[in-house]
């Protein structure tokens, strides 16, 4: 009779029966790579009788179970009946009787050597040892808590005993009742602390009334200067059309269109306080900045590139493409046919937005000084507006993006804005 035991929840058999076999497996491995086979044969037995207890069978199988490689038990091997439930296992164990002996036979079958490893002990034998740990791991995790449980027991009773006495301080304290000398000199240390507290206490809440003091001030600073900004650019708003129609009455279009233009530029910086818009939106009030400059220079022409016209609803930073035009107005001469243009393209994972004219420079440019100045603020103020512009772009997207200048062929300066893509 025999049943299969190696699916126990007990997880010490499990780790019992595959170190023996284990063990097993590793000395054969060693016997086979000597090669005095007749003085290896005594040196593997000795090996195995010291490893595993003298109690144990040992048996070595070829892949067919017919012919036994090594064994210290002759007759055990002849009775084949023990050995037809063995499978291509890695670690398995079952139960039998043998010599009118509860035993428990082991067996391990090895895919590289092809043999079955198998070790028979008496039940009683393999397992009392782990059946005799376990009672004394249980034994000591119990005083481990009984112990603990006295610590806490202690510890407690003395916090609980500090506790009660700081209570009694303090609620005398609070009721100004004098105690016994004897009772102040014995609880000295509580009244340090609670003189200590009180201070705290004080200081705390004086430094919570001037913070709520000071927060109150800057809440209705903030109301007031937020509604100022509502009126100043609705009052600008109303000026610039009252301008508007008293040039139309008098048919003085330009100052129809500079009236208008300037609302526009205006309406875009101060309605929506979001400073992020999108690309269209940026090129837009470029046009409406160009529309202006035109009453001063009517032959000025712009055009707009663009690779993709999915680039044309990305995100950008408001404000950053108009100063940089206005700086072509501010350094570069206006001349006949003058032409300023905007290519919009991506490359690898940024959008490159590059500002140009068709008309060369006059002036000497050294572009790593002006560069230089572009991402350091200079103490004379002068740049201020391409510093700023590049600033906000860093602050917002990282330093890997914001402005550069470039010189092309025929001396025509180039302005890039690099965004993410």
């Amino acid at each position: 009779m025999y049943g299969y035991i190696v699916q126990t929840e007990n997880q010490q058999e499990e780790i019992y029966i595959k170190s023996k076999l284990e063990t097993l497996k590793k000395t054969d491995y060693l016997y086979s790579s000597l090669s005095n086979e007749s003085v290896n044969k005594v040196v593997f037995h000795e090996l195995l009788i010291s490893s595993l207890n003298g109690y144990a069978d040992i048996i070595v199988l070829d892949e067919s179970k017919q012919h036994v490689l090594f064994t210290n038990n002759n007759h055990i091997v002849t009775k084949p009946k023990y050995f037809r439930a063995l499978d291509e296992s890695a670690y398995k164990a079952y139960k039998i009787e043998y010599l009118k002996v509860d035993r428990v036979l082991m067996y391990s079958y090895d895919k590289e050597t092809k043999k079955y490893y198998i070790i028979i002990e008496p039940t009683k034998n393999a397992f009392d040892d782990i059946k005799q740990n376990s009672q004394n791991m249980l034994m000591v995790i119990a005083l481990s808590i009984v112990l603990l449980l006295v610590i806490i027991y202690i510890y407690s009773n003395k916090i609980s005993s500090t506790l009660y006495t700081l209570t009694d301080i303090v609620k005398n304290y609070r009721s100004q009742n004098i105690l016994p000398q004897s009772e102040i000199q014995s609880n000295t240390k509580f009244y340090d602390e609670l003189y200590k507290i009180e201070n705290e206490i004080y200081e705390t809440i004086n430094y919570l009334v001037e913070r709520e003091n000071e927060q109150t001030k800057a809440f209705y600073k903030s109301k007031l200067e937020n509604l100022q900004n509502q009126i100043n650019p609705h009052f600008l708003y109303n000026t610039l059309e009252n301008i508007n129609q008293l040039a139309m009455m008098n048919d003085i279009e330009d100052i129809s269109k500079l009236s208008r233009g300037l609302a526009n530029l205006f309406r875009y910086n101060t309605e929506d306080r979001n400073p992020i818009t999108t690309v269209n939106k940026e090129l837009y009030i470029i046009s409406e900045y160009i529309k202006i400059m035109k009453i001063r220079f009517p032959s000025i022409e712009y055009h707009v590139h663009i690779q993709d016209d999915d680039l044309v609803e990305t995100e950008m930073l408001k404000f950053t493409l108009q100063p940089i035009v206005e700086n072509i107005f501010k350094h570069q001469s206006i001349r006949d046919h003058f032409e300023i243009n905007i290519d919009i393209h991506a490359w690898d994972t940024h959008r490159i937005i590059e500002i140009y004219t068709n008309q060369s420079i006059d002036m000497e440019i050294d572009l790593s000084k002006v560069n230089h100045s572009i991402n350091h603020e200079r103490e004379d103020g002068s740049g201020i507006g391409l510093y700023n512009v590049n600033k906000r772009i860093q602050l917002h997207y990282g330093d890997d993006y914001g402005i550069y200048l470039k010189m092309r062929e025929n001396r025509i300066l180039v302005s890039t804005v690099v965004l993410p893509l």
